[in-house]
């Protein structure tokens, strides 16, 4: 095998090697993003009972 050759295959692994670091960093952000969404959504549900209470006890106030 020529050194050429050895150059190449070494660069063609480090070039696959870091394809799948690529990969793997976008699957971590589609992960975040659908925690954030997750989240975003459950804290929308509770402010919505929040904002139910706070109606019911202004109505009694007034």
């Amino acid at each position: 095998m020529s050194t050429f050759e050895r150059i190449d295959g070494i660069i063609r692994q480090k070039r696959f090697e870091y394809q799948c670091m690529l990969k793997i960093e976008q699957m971590k952000s589609e992960e975040n993003i659908r925690r954030l969404r997750e989240a975003r959504a459950v804290i929308e549900e509770k402010m919505k009972g929040v904002m139910v209470l706070w109606k019911l006890q202004n109505q009694r106030c007034a």
